[in-house]
């Protein structure tokens, strides 16, 4: 019984394979548009559009795969979407060039998505997501858009290997799991945020004002990037975690910005340089920042005796945090509410500078050969 079930499942998954086709499209194929193409597929075929500028607005509503070879899409009607799938199980975008529209993809309530390898340029927004359950964008070239990628009320989308040069590069609502990493953004701003939960931002490069906006976001994570500008602003999340070399830096209502500054003779860096600005709720009035030591391996052993968070006042390194102690179970960290420029940093020395603690009685004595100092120098006169 259980062999006779498994052939079964074998057969199907055969059938399934040898219905699947493959539709072409170009001036001289059966189909000379993409909609034709569509309208003539079922759930799992391919339709492949061939070179070519086409005039049209793409409905896709079955399980297809569209793959272009150095095609356009440029519709008439540009308040429409270029392309727009609603309600499929999978859908397969790689290949396409979609320009001049309003909306270049609109993707809602699909299962599994795929959009890789094409280019969207000189449209309001270029991809606009909605309830989609996975999804892996890669490859994309985004250019001269108001809000380049939307991404709403979905759960476990990857966004890897794109770029993009326009206004607001990816805005992110209400949304659980997004993976953004290894993308190259030139732009006013970078990633806004707002409603989301264990989000992860890293491996990325920024050119503009301000890469990144969290609004009550949750568990946002966002790890080393290279950035040019504002690093962040973060208004009324819980838990989100910015990671820099040294130093991992959480808070509540705060701006960060990374600065380059040149320590005193005496210090060593070991850490990012942190600009904090504390941006108090209008609400409740809280705002704050914490450091806490994240990588302790590069630092040597002597150093670690006046290893501490140190403020900048002025050209002089101020230590606002306890030294590093390897025998406490607690990580060396720092909680203030004050704004300020902050670096993970240790003496040059290789003894602490820390004031040597007088011999038990020392006082007495050097008292009483002050006195004695004294009465011989009135005796003598």
């Amino acid at each position: 019984m259980r062999y006779a079930v498994h052939s079964i499942i074998l057969m199907v998954a055969m059938i399934a394979q040898v219905s699947a086709v493959t539709l072409e499209v170009c001036e001289n194929c059966e189909f000379s548009s993409i909609s034709d193409a569509i309208k003539a597929s079922a759930d799992g075929d391919t339709v492949v559009v061939k070179s070519g500028v086409y005039r049209e607005n793409v409905l896709v509503n079955k399980s297809i795969s569209i793959i272009g070879d150095n095609a356009v899409i440029e519709p008439r009607f540009v308040l429409l979407p270029a392309v727009s799938a609603n309600g499929v199980r999978d859908f397969f975008f790689k290949g396409m060039e979609v320009r001049n529209i309003t909306l270049g993809l609109e993707a809602m309530y699909i299962g599994n998505l795929t959009i890789k390898d094409c280019n969207f340029s000189n449209n309001v927004e270029g991809i606009k997501l909605f309830e989609v359950g996975q999804g892996r964008l890669e490859g994309l070239t985004l250019s001269g858009f108001y809000r380049g990628i939307v991404i709403e009320s979905s759960r476990f989308v990857e966004l890897e290997d794109s770029r993009f040069d326009g206004i607001l590069a990816i805005a992110v609502d209400y949304s659980s799991k997004i993976s953004l990493s290894n993308l190259n953004i030139k732009a006013q701003k970078g990633v806004e945020l707002m409603g989301g939960e264990d989000n992860l931002i890293q491996d990325s490069t920024f050119e503009g004002d301000t890469f990144i906006h969290a609004m009550s976001e949750s568990r946002l994570v966002v790890g080393k990037n290279d950035v040019e500008g504002i690093y962040a602003v973060d208004e009324a999340s819980i838990g989100s975690t910015y990671v820099f070399d040294g130093v991992n830096v959480t808070g509540e209502n705060f701006q960060i910005s990374l600065a380059e500054l040149k320590l005193p003779d005496d210090f060593i860096q070991y850490g990012s340089i942190v600009n904090v600005t504390i941006n108090p709720s209008i609400y409740t009035g809280d705002g704050s920042v914490y450091f806490e030591l994240n990588d302790e391996g590069k630092i040597g052993d002597a150093e670690k005796a006046t290893l501490a968070i140190y403020r900048f006042d002025g050209d002089e390194l101020n230590q606002v945090s306890d030294y590093y102690n390897s025998t406490n179970y607690i990580p060396l960290s720092y909680d203030s509410n004050n704004s300020g420029v902050y670096v993970l940093a240790a003496v040059e020395s290789s003894t602490p500078s820390i004031p040597v603690k007088p011999t038990p009685g020392f006082e007495v004595l050097a008292a009483l050969i002050a006195i004695a100092v004294i009465v011989a120098m009135r005796r003598k006169g």
